[in-house]
């Protein structure tokens, strides 16, 4: 499917690997700095993530990945693969409209 779908990308961003700093937010760039740098000086890597990751229940931690346009771009991505009439793989039987990132490249 991958193979098929690469000529019909609509974002040809969200697939290249040497793009995709343009792609992650960039609190998300600043923590792995601050991790590199806890590594060099040996810091406890939790202790760094701590102050980068918000705890929204118990044990369940959330912080920004990608850019507000790079999930802009893969909401639409998968719109459009999803009008290209490829076959879907769905992630598990009780979904209908999602499908396996990996698949479409």
């Amino acid at each position: 499917v991958a193979e098929k779908y690469t000529p019909l990308r609509k974002h040809a961003t969200l697939f290249s690997p040497a793009r995709v700093d343009e792609l992650l937010h960039p609190e998300f760039l600043a923590m792995l700095q601050s991790l590199d740098a806890a590594d060099l000086m040996g810091t406890d890597p939790a202790a760094v993530i701590k102050g980068w990751v918000t705890e929204e229940a118990a044990e369940i931690y959330s912080f920004p990945l990608l850019t507000e346009k790079a999930c802009d771009m893969l909401c639409d991505e998968v719109e459009h693969f999803q009008t290209t009439g490829l076959p879907a793989r769905r992630p598990n039987s009780m979904n209908n409209y999602g499908i396996i990132l990996n698949e479409i490249g």
